[in-house]
């Protein structure tokens, strides 16, 4: 085992999206653990960083900004700005000689990162589980069963390749005290009553694709707590506020909107203190998974193999077969798999997510 200035270092690639990160982080634990006293620097875009800053497993977040980069690169000003960031974020992969890399992305953009990379071990999956020859990068390739698998079987395949096992569950999300301090005066204040139902209406802006219909939304809610006395807190990330207040406004019973989040880890947190978690597949679906929230997913569009909660937590999956799910339409506005969901589908997911409970 290395100390100090000898630790093992470590270069992880996973960029966007969020939920992405978040599948991978499980994996990233189990290779700390096989490496006690490593150092690994996590190379993600911006969201993905302020998620894992402060991960006790987790010694540095490098921030690949490939998202604003495209965004700005073609203005003046923007070109400038970009070149500058990018010179900056080489600067700062190259001043470390790593032990390995290891790229859990799979993609040309990450494997330049891994390149670009100062180590003689280049670890990441063989042809049959990258995209644009970027698994010509690894020096180390790893196969992957055939048939679809899940995005957490698949990055645990690259962790158990390296001599990791399944990680401790209660190890995966870490709140740091200021954190615990800003929101659980809100759950002080919460009324008496039954379980908390965090739900989570929303997806990012380019997954509407992924939404279920606010109108069926507020229906669920107030079914909840007829039904089964259930607390409804309503959560949102940035851009869903007006979404919610929607649902929130049209909902008969007493529901709350959850306060704001600074980061996906406060929301994270939020989760953590709910009981049961309702919502699409997004990033925060996941994040409920790792801090052991029961989760209730509507399915739609998504593959539900490759897609599904993780093993961290139970779950039910509401999903109604359609000819064209699943699919990447992102731009669908008719959502006919969405639309096939209905509430009652729902309440008896939830039902028989409460049974197994007790």
């Amino acid at each position: 085992m290395k100390n100090g200035d000898d630790a093992v270092k470590i270069l992880v690639i996973r960029l966007s999206a969020l939920g992405d990160v978040v599948r991978t982080l499980p994996a990233v634990v189990s290779i700390s653990n096989a490496f006690p006293g490593s150092k690994i620097t996590w190379v993600t875009e911006t969201l993905g960083a302020s998620f894992l800053n402060g991960h006790p497993a987790i010694h540095q977040v490098l921030v690949f900004a490939t998202r604003l980069w495209r965004r700005i690169f073609l203005t003046p000003a923007g070109f400038i700005r970009t070149a500058r960031q990018f010179r900056s974020f080489v600067k700062r992969l190259r001043s470390t000689d790593y032990d390995m890399v290891v790229d859990f992305h799979g993609v040309l953009k990450s494997a330049a990162v891994s390149l670009l990379a100062k180590t003689g071990r280049r670890i990441g999956y063989d042809a049959t589980g990258t995209k644009e020859f970027s698994h010509l990068a690894n020096t180390e390739k790893v196969s992957l069963p055939e048939g679809k698998l899940s995005r957490y079987k698949r990055n645990m395949a690259l962790a158990e390749y390296l001599g990791g096992c399944k990680p401790n569950p209660k190890a995966l999300i870490h709140f740091p005290s200021r954190i615990v301090g800003e929101l659980s005066p809100f759950f002080d204040q919460l009324p008496p009553g039954g379980h908390i139902f965090a739900i989570h209406p929303g997806t990012s802006a380019r997954a509407i694709y992924k939404r279920w219909f606010s109108d069926r939304y507020a229906s669920l809610a107030d079914q909840i707590v007829i039904r089964f006395n259930g607390r409804i807190l309503f959560t949102w990330a940035p851009d869903e506020l007006d979404f919610v207040s929607k649902i929130a406004e049209i909902s008969r019973e007493d529901v709350r909107i959850a306060p704001k989040t600074e980061t996906p880890l406060h929301l994270a947190y939020i989760l953590s203190q709910s009981d049961v978690y309702i919502g699409s597949d997004t990033g925060a679906m996941h994040m409920a998974t790792l801090v052991g929230t029961p989760v209730v997913a509507i399915w739609g569009p998504t593959d539900p193999t490759e897609n599904e909660p993780g093993p961290y937590s139970p779950h039910e999956v509401v999903r109604r077969s359609v000819d064209c799910s699943p699919c990447r339409k992102m731009g669908c506005r008719v959502r006919t798999c969405m639309a096939a969901v209905e509430v009652e589908d729902v309440l008896g997911a939830v039902e028989r997510l409460l049974a197994r409970m007790k």
